[in-house]
């Protein structure tokens, strides 16, 4: 059983502890929706029934992404598809292969992965990914605009940063006292929440 910040529906894999069997004031959750973080501590849990101090800690830190592998599918098929006008873009291939090269892993080192968040944070603004959130396939037009996003977003980062391939510890910081540290891990999301939401 687990609990990040979700409701005592979602703590395990058909969790007995629902709404019908408790006061209200007892079960205090007026919403039975589940979030990243919580999928993937239920998946793993549920897969290990005899979980050590260790694999505890290790699933306490996991920072891996549960989309990254229909957000990988997508980007593929996309570039597969309508990629054309980028195939000659040198930068443009190195930036979408490192992204499908991730291994979904928001790590302090990670360098495809400040690149990979505000291009899915562009999408989610201004396409419709609920198919993605369905496990269907994108329309090859959504495709097509997903792939003029990421060449924005390489420009834009570039701009900002000097490269696109930054360091996923040198843009995700935490500080005090004007001391800041790299860390792993992200939360965000953009538009449709069962497609778009880390």
């Amino acid at each position: 059983m687990q609990n990040c910040n979700i409701s005592p529906a979602n703590m395990m894999v058909d969790s007995p502890l629902t709404p019908d069997k408790y006061l209200p004031y007892v079960y205090n959750v007026s919403w039975d929706t589940n979030n990243p973080r919580g999928k993937r501590t239920v998946a793993l849990l549920h897969d290990d029934d005899s979980v050590t101090l260790d694999d505890a800690q290790r699933i306490t830190m996991d920072v891996y992404d549960i989309l990254a592998k229909p957000w990988q599918k997508e980007l593929k098929a996309a570039r597969d598809q309508a990629g054309s006008k980028y195939r000659d873009n040198a930068e443009f291939q190195a930036a979408s292969s490192a992204i499908l090269a991730w291994d979904g892993h928001f790590t302090p080192d990670a360098t495809a992965t400040v690149l990979y968040k505000f291009w899915r944070l562009k999408c989610g603004k201004q396409l419709n990914l609920s198919p993605l959130g369905t496990g269907q396939p994108l329309a090859e037009e959504v495709r097509s605009t997903m792939l003029d996003l990421l060449a924005e977003t390489i420009t834009q980062l570039t701009e900002q940063y000097g490269r696109w391939n930054v360091p996923w510890g040198e843009v995700h910081v935490v500080g005090r006292a004007g001391k800041y540290f790299p860390v792993g891990g992200a939360d965000f999301d953009s538009g449709d929440k069962t497609a778009n939401f880390s």
